[in-house]
This record gives structure tokens, sequence and C-alpha cells, in this order.
């Protein structure tokens, strides 16, 4: 209801804007446009979807922490893709991104003009390293799951492991 309200009515009020209008609010971030679409569409229709779908498909085997599972499961999702999950928030992390942490976004109704210089010199270096850092946490799970899938499955899991694409099917 609420995003079918937004696409048939995307005039906000300036009283809610704050300081939109004086730090330089990009109205392509706030209003139908493919700036705000595609992020959107990145999120909702790819990222999230991959990242539920792989915790679907692991059913109890799913945990948060490294845990041997009972199976090896290589159906479903896990029959193109090793690590779907970090497909998934690595698309979810850079769409928000796009969308959210960019200082002539959302941000800048609730910065004051005063600082709104110093953000967007610091912008250049926040989305980034963000970015990296949830890369870095996943270069370093990634090996830790797969030595623990190996000396738990053997011969099964390397087997799996040629024939399926790590993040991208085709890709990598």
């Amino acid at each position: 209801f609420t995003s079918a309200l937004a696409y048939h009515h995307p005039r906000i009020p300036p009283s809610l804007l704050r300081h939109g209008a004086t730090n330089g609010l990009n109205p392509r971030l706030i209003t139908w446009t493919w700036t705000s679409a595609v992020p959107l569409f990145a999120m909702l229709f790819v990222g999230i979807p991959l990242r539920l779908t792989s915790f679907s498909t692991l059913g109890k085997n799913f945990t948060f922490g490294l845990a041997e599972p009972d199976q090896l499961v290589t159906s479903g999702i896990y029959q193109y893709v090793q690590h779907p999950s970090y497909t998934g928030l690595v698309i979810t992390v850079v769409a928000h991104a796009a969308l959210t942490y960019r200082i002539d976004g959302g941000l800048s109704c609730i910065i004051p003009p005063r600082w709104y210089g110093f953000g967007k010199r610091l912008e250049r270096f926040v989305v980034p390293v963000w970015v990296a850092l949830v890369v870095l946490m996943i270069s370093k799970r990634v090996p830790e799951e797969e030595a623990m899938m190996k000396g738990t499955f053997g011969q099964q899991w390397e087997v799996w492991h040629r024939q399926t694409a790590r993040f991208i099917p085709g890709v990598f």
C-alpha cells in the first residue's frame, strides 16, 4: 500500500525535507527514476530473495555461526551457486548504499547545512569502506566454510565444488 501511494503521489511536502532544499537534495533519489528504481529492484527482487532462498533451502542446516551441517545441500539454488547468501548480501549492500548512503539523498534532509560539506567529503570514503568491509568479511568467512565442508563431506563436496560457481554462475 505504501509503495503504491508513493508511486502515485511522489511529491514530498517541503516541511518534511528540512535541510534538503538548502543542502541540494537530489530529487532523482526520492522520486521514481532509474536512480531510485534500479537499486530498489536490485535489493527487493535480487539481493534479498537470494538470501532468503538460500536460508530456506538449507532449512535446519542454516546458521549464522559456523556449524557443521547434517547433509550437503546441492539442490535448489545450491545446484547453481555455492554461496548465494553472500552474493545476495553484496547486491543488497551495494544497492542500499547507492540509494541511501548518499549525502544528496535522504541524509541531506537531516544534516545541518554547516555539516553538509564535510559529509560530502566523507561520503567518498564511507561507502567504499562499508562495501569493502562486507567483502572482507565474506572473503574471510568463505574459506572457513569451505574447509569445514571439505572436512565433513570430503569427495562429495569436492565434486560439487568443482561443478558449481562460487558466487555468480558462469562468472565466478
